[in-house]
């Protein structure tokens, strides 16, 4: 229930990330990555050259080695939720078109947002999904 609740919150924000004002990187690493733009300092939005079903699949594998604890994961909604170095970090893809996807990633910290963490889970994600794609 938690999970959805979290999703629920993060819906909005992934379905109006390009539109909002935010620190929009272009070219941020080579290969998959398309772009990536910086919500309110704790959620990144990720927009990768990869169908959703090919991100989503590395995102659980890459989350899973930075959790210290199982992953909650929600299949339908492609979502994930795990604890980072004592952080609260979830994890969704989204189609963007056929060959292309977005990857939302929030973090939080005694339910206080946290950019610190969502920012260095972001950077193993991309590390991780790059490595898989080599």
């Amino acid at each position: 229930m938690q999970l959805r609740h979290s999703l629920l919150l993060l819906l909005p924000l992934s379905l109006g990330a390009l539109s909002l004002n935010g620190c929009f990187i272009a070219g941020a690493a080579t290969g998959v990555v398309l772009a990536q733009e910086v919500m309110d300092q704790s959620t990144y939005v990720v927009q990768l050259q990869r169908p959703a079903e090919v991100i989503w699949e590395e995102v659980k594998v890459s989350l899973s080695r930075q959790a210290t604890g199982p992953l909650t994961v929600d299949e339908a909604l492609r979502a994930a939720v795990g604890t980072v170095d004592g952080r609260k970090v979830t994890v969704s893809v989204e189609a963007f078109d056929q060959r292309s996807s977005r990857m939302v990633i929030f973090a939080s910290h005694y339910g206080m947002a946290d950019g610190e963490a969502a920012d260095t889970v972001t950077k193993q994600l991309i590390k991780d999904i790059q490595l898989l794609e080599g």
